[in-house]
């Protein structure tokens, strides 16, 4: 076998990128971070895959975690596929998807043809099985990663484990594993008989306990099935009884049903018989009734008018009258109140004996104005009614008066001479008060401050009330006026109706009164009414003979009604046959309904038990009330304890022949593997160590120099160890697969610790080795490359991997 090209779709660090390989040595270059191991591992998972059993180990997990690819996305599948040539020139593909697990292996040669030869193992196909091996023991011998010389000879239980599989020809293990597997095979299929054990012999003891255990178990069980299987039966015959019961009501109830329909549709059919002679002149919605729509419209609009309305208002010339008797009064002066105060206040403040003087002076001072004033009038009605002479009297008369006041005056001022210096001081005041006066005589108000303060007031009041009174004058005058206009057009629709009203009942020769008029047109107009609610009565009667047809004729009805009236003769024949008597005649169904009802309840309840019973029974399994069975299991148990036992002693005789077997294997395969090591030991140790042995009691390598002295081979320099246990793992892969095919060798810088001249040796024997087997070398050494390009044209297929880009 030999791999033929390897492509990685995503592994690691690589992404849809392949290599091709040659038969013999191919040597792969590459310098650090350029993906050497990742090639390593990706061939070797592609020829062995990765197993599909359940559970993780650690090495699954750190080989995940090392070799997923590094930078694709969940999308991006973890993929490898390998080219593998047969010994017998068979060209195979196999397809690893790692992610879901999946292989598929197919014949290239044969146009992709699925190849079905590829052993499986624990649950997925494993390509190195045809080379002798397995995906455990593949990467121990054949594949060796770098620095894993190393690490193996940290468990060399393992590597001697693969020498004794040498010795016993490759196919069938070690005597010594064939005695270990027998020890195992016996502590798992024997075990020790101890409480606390699990294993066989004591599980076949416990298996006999418990079958006796069963045994009276199921004896038990089998009673209690027997007990629930007689309630399903009662339960059943139950059931029975009261379906027989139901039948028989359910004819009571059909035969009163059938009764009720029989009655229903025979009134159903006289109902259909009166329409039909009542409506045997068609549909009475096409017989018009022409109403007085006329007529009663203008009754209507008689009927309608409002009646007169009355308001407590005086007429509109009434109010009228009393705005311009209102308007024609003259008011006295009405000064604001506030220059009256102000007016006044210089008379507030006389002295007292000037109080009492004016106070004196008063009295004649009133005397002589009415005097004056009437002497004014009587010269102004003179003049008005004489002519100018009258008035020239009655102005020298007015002129006497005067002079007759202006002398009183004159008298009191003398008799005021007293209260000379006093007017003197107060020139300022006299003429306030001389201005006071004055102006309250413009105003008419009396010359005492309070009397005209107060009647100021009153004029304010009056002119205030005054207003009011005209404001609502006004408003009265235009209510009335709004009123009238009303009434007018109330009166005008008033005749316009009762004109139209005469019209249209003159033409129906209703005359008279008001009165008669208006009871004729309601007459007219009651007996269309009536009229027409007949009809709508008839219509409506029509309607309920429509709907009561339903489309059918009412010959169809009557038939109808005869087959009900037969359907009732036909339930109480099966009365008759059930030997029950005749329901009374009631309202409803609701009697012989409750009664088929409750048995329905008593019917469900009864399903109910029997359900239960029959679950019971259901879920017991009739295994566990088969007692014959349970005898048998004892039975049984009995004879597994007697086959444990027999093994046991089969065991033990079988593993004291093979451990006298497994001292004459290790004698035939040591001499077998020291042979085909011997002469490339000179070589890679560079003359140091002339050759191996290998101890036939534990298969242990000794290094042997020139001068006979041992060294053994696991305690020497890490140059010298890895290369000799560098050529046992060739020898050794080569004597596992001897009988298959070739066995191809996978190595990862195995060379990296030696020195120039072993470096060449070691490179020398593996040209040498990849005549019999494909060789497949990474590096990262420039010697390596230099050794590989210095070699004849063909002796060696080199792939350069170009230099990793910087992240």
């Amino acid at each position: 076998m030999w791999f033929s090209n390897i492509h990685a779709r995503a592994f690691g660090p690589i992404e849809n990128q392949s290599l091709k390989f040659e038969k013999g040595l191919n040597v792969v270059h590459g310098s650090n971070e350029s993906g050497k191991s990742s090639w390593h591992a990706a061939i070797t998972v592609a020829l062995c895959g990765l197993r599909r059993s359940a559970g993780r180990t650690k090495a699954d997990r750190e080989f995940e975690a090392r070799h997923r690819p590094w930078d694709g996305g969940e999308d991006d599948a973890w993929f490898v596929q390998a080219g593998v040539m047969l010994d017998d020139g068979r060209h195979i593909e196999i397809d690893r998807d790692l992610d879901n697990r999946m292989t598929n292996v197919r014949r290239a040669d044969l146009g992709g043809r699925q190849f079905t030869d590829l052993p499986i193992s624990d649950g997925s196909p494993d390509g190195s099985r045809l080379l002798g091996l397995d995906r455990q023991t593949f990467p121990m011998t054949a594949s060796v990663r770098q620095a894993s010389i190393v690490a193996d000879l940290r468990e060399p239980d393992a590597l001697q484990q693969h020498l004794a599989r040498a010795a016993a020809g490759s196919t069938g293990g070690t005597a010594a594993g064939a005695i270990e597997r027998i020890d195992a095979y016996s502590r798992e299929h024997v075990g020790l008989d101890r409480r606390n054990s699990i294993k066989p012999l004591r599980a076949a003891k416990n298996g006999m306990e418990a079958a006796e255990a069963n045994l009276s178990a199921v004896r038990n069980a089998h009673r209690n099935y027997l007990d629930l299987a007689s309630s399903l039966d009662e339960h059943r015959r139950e059931i029975m009884s009261l379906r027989h019961r139901r039948a028989r009501a359910e004819a009571q109830r059909d035969h009163v049903s059938a009764r009720h329909e029989a009655e229903r549709l025979s009134k159903a059919a006289t109902q259909i018989d009166e329409w039909e002679e009542r409506f045997s002149t068609g549909d009475p919605s096409q017989q018009e009734v022409v109403g007085p729509v006329a007529l009663s419209d203008a009754l209507a609009r008689v009927e309608s008018l409002p009646d007169p309305e009355s308001t407590s208002l005086a007429t509109a010339t009434d109010l009228e009258s009393q705005l311009r008797e209102m308007d024609s009064h003259k008011d006295l002066p009405c000064p604001e109140l506030r220059d009256v105060q102000q007016c006044v206040e210089p008379l507030r403040r006389l002295d007292p004996p000037e109080s009492d003087n004016v106070a004196a002076a008063t009295p004649r001072a009133k005397a002589a104005i009415p005097a004056l004033i009437a002497t004014i009038a009587v010269g102004a009605v003179a003049s008005a009614l004489n002519g100018a002479g009258a008035g020239l009297s009655a102005a020298v008369i007015a002129g006497v008066v005067v002079l007759l006041v202006a002398l009183a005056v004159r008298r009191v001022k003398a008799r005021s001479t007293r209260q000379s210096q006093l007017w003197s001081s107060h020139e300022s005041e006299s003429a306030a008060r001389n201005e006071a006066v004055h102006r309250l005589s413009e105003w008419q108000l009396p010359l005492d401050p309070d009397d005209a303060v107060r009647e100021a007031s009153n004029r304010l009041q009056a002119q205030t009330d005054r207003s009011a009174s005209r404001r609502q004058l006004e408003r009265d005058l235009e209510h009335r006026r709004e009123f009238d206009e009303a009434e007018a057009r109330r009166r005008r629709r008033h005749k316009e109706a009762w004109t139209r009203l005469r019209r249209f009942a003159s033409e129906r020769g209703l005359e008279g009164s008001d009165q008669e008029v208006r009871h004729g047109a309601q007459a007219v107009i009651a007996a269309h009414e009536a009229a027409q609610r007949q009809r709508d009565d008839e219509i409506q009667e029509w309607g309920r003979y429509q709907q009561a047809l339903n489309g059918r004729t009412p010959q169809h009805w009557r038939d109808e009604a005869a087959a009900a009236r037969a359907a009732e003769n036909a339930c109480q024949e099966r009365l008759n046959q059930w030997g029950v008597e005749l329901a009374a005649p009631t309202s409803g169904t609701s009697g012989p309904e409750a009664e088929v009802a409750g048995l329905d309840r008593a019917i469900r309840e009864a399903s109910r038990r029997a359900d239960q019973a029959e679950g019971a029974l259901g879920k017991i399994d009739q295994n566990s009330v088969d007692v014959a069975a349970a005898e048998a299991r004892l039975s049984e148990a009995g004879v597994e304890l007697d086959r444990v036992e027999r093994l046991a002693d089969t065991l033990d005789t079988t593993s004291g022949f093979l451990e006298r077997a497994a001292e004459k294997a290790h004698m035939l395969v040591a001499p077998r593997l020291a042979e085909q090591m011997s002469p490339w030991i000179p070589k890679v140790t560079n003359g140091r160590y002339a050759r191996v042995e290998v101890d036939p009691g534990d298969l242990c390598v000794t290094l042997v120099t020139a001068a006979g002295e041992r060294r053994n081979a696991q305690l020497v320099s890490r140059g010298t160890t890895e290369q000799v246990y560098l050529v046992l793992r060739l020898v050794l892969a080569q004597v596992l697969s001897a009988d298959h095919e070739a066995c191809p060798v996978l190595l990862d810088d195995p060379t990296v610790h030696a020195d120039a001249g072993r470096k060449n040796e070691m490179l020398d024997y593996l040209l040498a080795a990849s005549k019999q087997h494909q060789v497949i070398l990474f590096s990262q050494e420039q010697e390596v490359l230099d050794w590989a390009r210095q070699q004849p044209s063909g002796a060696v297929h080199l792939i350069e991997l170009p230099e990793p880009q910087p992240a």
